[in-house]
């Protein structure tokens, strides 16, 4: 994650134990409110043209688990920033860096971003690839394991398919078989008369069965 126009490298010294306390810290009444409500409650204050960039973000998490341990690392990024439009712009850039697909905010914004705030961002970028590498290692496998799947049950349906085709085949054979038969019963049956037929037995009884197998 680079700055457009990063201007004088600014170093930020971070208390390693500092950090770690601030993650765990207890909120005072007066604020209790995570970092996507902060957003959410000052957008309209400092970025009112990136409200719904925000909305949309804050709408795509994959899942709970994305979603509680991003709002964490945001928690433990905002928490270092005192001013509340750099605050807010920290949060909105840094989503960005979640989601990646839209990056309205960091090609408008990014010169009113200092270079100590974004020094926080890429904290908190480098915290999320870290906390994240795991979880997105196992969705890969699991859209692996699904393209498999997929690629089985296409060959399956594949190889129904080409059955059911040879069964067609099958079934269009024996049908003119049948009609060939049929048609050979009747031209022999046109050459008896009735009193040919009453008279035998033989010739009565395929004549019976001839009439029961075109009902059938």
């Amino acid at each position: 994650m680079l700055k457009k126009n990063p201007g004088k490298e600014i170093v930020v010294k971070i208390d390693t134990k500092a950090v770690e306390n601030a993650a765990k810290f207890e909120m005072t009444p007066s604020d209790t409110i995570n970092a996507l409500d902060f957003a959410t409650q000052n957008v309209d204050q400092y970025y009112p043209d990136m409200k719904e960039h925000l909305t949309t973000m804050m709408n795509s998490f994959r899942d709970e688990e994305h979603q509680s341990a991003t709002i964490k690392l945001l928690d433990e990024m905002v928490v270092n920033i005192t001013d509340p439009a750099q605050k807010t712009g920290a949060i909105i850039y840094a989503l960005e860096g979640v989601f990646r697909e839209n990056q309205s905010f960091s090609l408008k914004y990014d010169e009113e971003i200092t270079d100590e705030t974004f020094a926080y961002i890429e904290i908190f970028d480098a915290g999320y690839k870290t906390r994240f590498k795991g979880y997105y290692a196992r969705l890969e496998e699991q859209t692996k394991r699904l393209q498999e799947e997929i690629i089985k049950k296409q060959e399956l349906i594949k190889q129904k398919d080409e059955e059911i085709k040879q069964k067609d085949e099958e079934i269009k054979q024996k049908d003119e078989e049948i009609k060939k038969s049929l048609q050979e019963l009747e031209n022999t049956l046109s050459k008896f008369s009735p009193e040919d037929i009453k008279s035998n037995t033989s010739i009565k009884q395929l004549t019976i069965e001839t009439e029961k197998f075109y009902r059938e």
